[in-house]
């Protein structure tokens, strides 16, 4: 269940991430050309650092400052390290050092706007997540008291917003850095060049980065831990039991390994066990004894020794194996799938593919159609008839012999098909299912079939899908549906005794 768990949580969350470091990408553009706008005003030499700058660019600094003052950005460090350079004479190193550090606070004063609005889409969409795993009922605002204790919270010992005002300054110290060593070498410094371009990428990446499909970076950790404290609130200060979900991905920890399914108390004592320590090597097992959910100990994200943590917790723990796959069917596909469905297929030959057609209002299935190893084809006669069906009338479940989830096939027939409104792969140990949830399918053209087309094939090439296997493929089409905007689960077909 882990996997379905982690994707629900953060489905919406690595789409703000996303969407976020597109819109980053440009704005880190936009402060580069400025830096090099400034680089090029002042076309000085290394000898020239420490001379003292004219009376006019003293003029023109004090009107830099005062712009900055009206954008609100002339505060804190900033103020102070500026202040201190002008004491006395300044030079142009002094001079070059304000500059740089002014075009960073007002890149981050941009950045700051974009990210409150993702912490509050994220915390909205894990509150409700929270919300309906209790049967309470969803809210349309997230209550502002909760965010602004969010932005309180410490994170690794760190509040956000000491985080970014620390990553900026650090972010200025390494150009200013660089254009001196530039200068040492004679050179002006060019933004566009591959050493430069590498710090770019390297400050970027160190607040987020969602490349490869892999999410890393300041600002994918302070979202998750948002996420879980907003999922947390959904509680609303009464007692309730949770469950830590540890996220099984290749660089899982052993402190989330071992809590995985750990039960703790929102607002009791809970007493328990679990490895700590600085490194990976200093991990021994110890006891615990901490009142409710304390970041870091046992909310996530774990942050004893330091890793990219994507665990969460959920307030389904009572539910068995058969009772979470209702849960499934019920409130992720909105009641598409019946468990009936996927019995039919026991009487018949799993060596070959079979297509099944049920009709949602009935629930029955109205046409099976037999096909061949590794696909199954619909008459011309059958196609006409379910063409003419009501829109999101009809469910398609059918069978893999290979035990592999979703093919670019099975997404094709899904989107040109109005009258399904889900789509189900059987396999011996999983289910696959898929539905449109809250996206949309695309017109059924040639372009927007070659557009599906390239965003799978850049998946796959991203993942460098080599071996077909059951995670593999299940990972992709987790991506893919991602990118369509569609709900994709997968479960297990297996029910306990």
């Amino acid at each position: 269940m882990n996997d379905e768990i982690i994707q629900e949580r953060w489905q919406l969350t690595r789409k703000e991430l996303v969407k976020f470091q597109q819109w980053y990408k440009k704005q880190n553009r936009k402060t580069q050309d400025k830096i090099q706008e400034i680089v090029n005003n002042y076309d000085i030499s290394y000898n020239d650092l420490n001379k003292t700058i004219k009376k006019k660019e003293k003029e023109r600094l004090q009107r830099q400052i005062e712009e900055w003052e009206e954008l609100g950005i002339f505060t804190g460090y900033f103020k102070y390290r500026v202040e201190e350079l002008m004491k006395g004479r300044i030079t142009y190193r002094s001079l070059l050092e304000i500059l740089f550090y002014g075009v960073y606070e007002e890149e981050k004063a941009k950045v700051n706007e974009e990210t409150n609005e993702l912490f509050y889409s994220v915390s909205l969409d894990c509150y409700n997540q929270g919300r309906k795993d209790l049967d309470k009922k969803e809210k349309k605002k997230f209550p502002d008291n909760l965010l602004k204790a969010f932005f309180g919270t410490l994170i690794g010992g760190i509040m956000f917003e000491d985080y970014v005002n620390a990553l900026y300054l650090t972010n200025t110290q390494e150009i200013q850095k660089q254009y001196i060593i530039s200068l040492q070498q004679n050179k002006k410094l060019d933004v566009d060049s591959d050493s430069v371009q590498a710090i770019f990428t390297k400050q970027r990446n160190r607040f987020i980065s969602t490349d490869d499909y892999k999410y890393s970076g300041g600002l994918d950790r302070y979202a998750t831990a948002c996420g879980n404290m907003a999922y947390y609130d959904a509680s609303d200060d009464g007692d309730a039991l949770v469950k830590f979900v540890s996220d099984h991905c290749e660089h899982v920890t052993e402190m989330c390994e071992y809590m995985d399914g750990m039960i703790f108390h929102t607002q009791k004592r809970n007493i328990f066990k679990r490895p700590i320590g600085r490194t990976q090597k200093d991990l021994e097992i110890q006891d615990v004894d901490v009142f409710g959910l304390v970041i870091g100990i046992n909310m996530p994200p774990i942050d004893e020794h330091f890793h990219w943590c994507h665990s969460t917790l959920t307030y389904q723990i009572d539910k068995t194996a058969d009772e979470l796959r209702e849960m499934i069917f019920e409130k992720e596909f909105e009641r598409i799938f019946e468990d009936e469905y996927f019995e039919e297929f026991e009487n018949l030959d799993k060596t070959v593919e079979h297509l099944i057609y049920y009709d949602l209002e009935t629930g029955k299935a109205i046409k099976i159609i037999h096909g061949k190893k590794h696909s199954v084809q619909v008459d011309a006669l059958t196609n006409i008839k379910f063409k003419l069906a009501k829109k999101d009338s009809l469910v398609a479940v059918h069978n893999h012999p290979s035990n592999l989830s979703f093919s670019l096939t099975d997404f094709k027939t899904f989107n040109n098909s109005k009258e399904l409104k889900g789509i189900a792969v059987r396999t011996d140990d999983y289910i696959y299912l898929l539905s449109v949830g809250k996206g949309s399918k695309l017109k059924p053209t040639k372009a927007n079939m070659k557009l599906m087309e390239k965003k799978f094939n850049e998946i796959q090439t991203k993942m460098n899908l080599k071996a077909k296997n059951i995670e593999n493929v299940h990972k992709r089409n987790q991506l893919f549906a991602e990118e369509m905007g569609w709900k994709y689960a997968r479960i297990r077909n297996k029910k306990e005794d």
